[in-house]
């Protein structure tokens, strides 16, 4: 139902990093303005705990992502952090 795409999302207090959950795997359109520097990310997956990098050529202040699979049963985690801390 309409509640199982609920996505959460939330960011540290000095804008390094942000992560976002999608219970259901689909395109997303974040706004990166507040985040710091240039920027890396990744997604998660809760599955089998593996993480895959995605290619972010310049940074934007709105930017969409797709999660690698989608549809219901296929969640994601989207990790956004500045490059520069090396998390």
């Amino acid at each position: 139902g309409d509640k199982g795409n609920y996505i959460q999302a939330f960011r540290s207090a000095d804008n390094s990093y942000a992560m976002i959950y999608l219970p259901v795997g689909k395109t997303i359109t974040v706004n990166t303005a507040s985040l710091q520097g240039n920027i890396i990310a990744w997604w998660f997956n809760p599955k089998d705990a593996s993480l895959h990098k995605i290619a972010v050529p310049v940074k934007k202040d709105v930017m969409q992502f797709t999660s690698p699979t989608e549809r219901p049963g296929n969640d994601w985690v989207i990790i956004i952090e500045d490059a520069t801390k090396g998390f």
